[in-house]
Order: C-alpha cells, then structure tokens, then sequence
C-alpha cells in the first residue's frame, strides 16, 4: 500500500538519494521510511515534513510509523 511519505516523494517527484542526501542518511533508510517498513526517527521527522512541504503529523503518528495515504488521520 502507498504511503503518505511516498505519495509525497511522488507528487513532489524527488528521488530517495536526494532526499538521503539532504538528511545525510543512507538511501535504503529513505527506501524504508517510504514503504513504510520503518518508523522515521524523531530527529528526522522536522527536516522530512520540511522537505516534502507537508505537517509532520499528515505523514507519520505519533510513534514515527508511517501513515498510509488511505488513512485520514
């Protein structure tokens, strides 16, 4: 299932290594996080949702799991 973190990558057409870059963790990390396979860590939540433009708590809950595009809150 789509993401909200994916969906975002997708509408803004960023890549995972430009954003691995940007928070100077490794590419696979992002790959998680957009799948949803991880939860996105609390000191790379802030610089994420600035990255994709979107409120933190639009992309993750409150444990860092990501949401899925679905889910309406």
């Amino acid at each position: 299932m789509l993401t909200r973190i994916e969906k975002a990558f997708r509408d803004k057409e960023l890549l995972g290594v430009e954003v691995a870059r940007l928070l100077k963790v490794s590419e696979s990390e992002i790959s998680k996080w957009r799948k949803g396979r991880a939860y996105v860590p609390q000191k790379y939540r802030m610089p994420l949702s600035n990255l994709l433009g979107l409120d933190i708590s639009e992309l993750v809950d409150d444990r860092g799991i990501p949401k899925l595009a679905e889910q309406k809150n």
